[in-house]
């Protein structure tokens, strides 16, 4: 009976030793998450910098979006500045709204390559992750000190 007391009162920490990162298709673009926290470009490329390949598709995946946001930012002040004349009670230049309408059509296939280099990326470091972490690996269980007490240390 005080053994099942003792055991039940042990707090239990694992670890995930999942460390992939999902890409999620959002509105204009992906989020990326690892361990569901969001990570942005910076940290994406920090992360893949040791796997060539995915970090060259995460580095091509940023400057596609860059480019993407200059013609999306630089589209939507062509139109907003004609409809804010019109509402000023001036005189709109709508040629300026058509210009700015065909630069954001300009950007979709830069956000759809973005997307897609993200997708590689992701992809290339999930495979890495998986055959170099865990899964080829047998752990080593010890009893041994951790920083919350006496508890089971797992080591790869």
């Amino acid at each position: 009976m005080v053994l099942v007391v003792v055991l039940t009162g042990i707090n239990c920490f694992g670890q995930d030793l999942s460390d992939t990162i999902h890409a999620v298709d959002k509105t204009l673009g992906l989020a990326y998450y690892q361990h569901r926290k969001p990570l942005n470009y910076r940290q994406l490329a920090e992360m893949m910098k040791s796997n060539d390949l995915a970090y060259k598709h995460i580095k091509r995946a940023k400057r596609n979006q860059n480019t993407s946001l200059l013609f999306q930012y630089a589209g939507g002040f062509l139109i907003g500045y004609p409809i804010g004349t019109m509402i000023a009670g001036g005189d709109p230049n709508w040629v300026l709204a058509g210009i700015g309408g065909g630069l954001i059509l300009l950007s979709i296939p830069f956000v759809t390559s973005s997307m897609e280099n993200g997708k590689q990326a992701v992809q290339y470091y999930n495979e890495r992750i998986q055959s170099d972490v865990g899964y080829r690996r047998k752990p080593q269980f010890e009893v041994g000190v951790t920083q919350n007490g006496i508890g089971i240390v797992v080591r790869l």
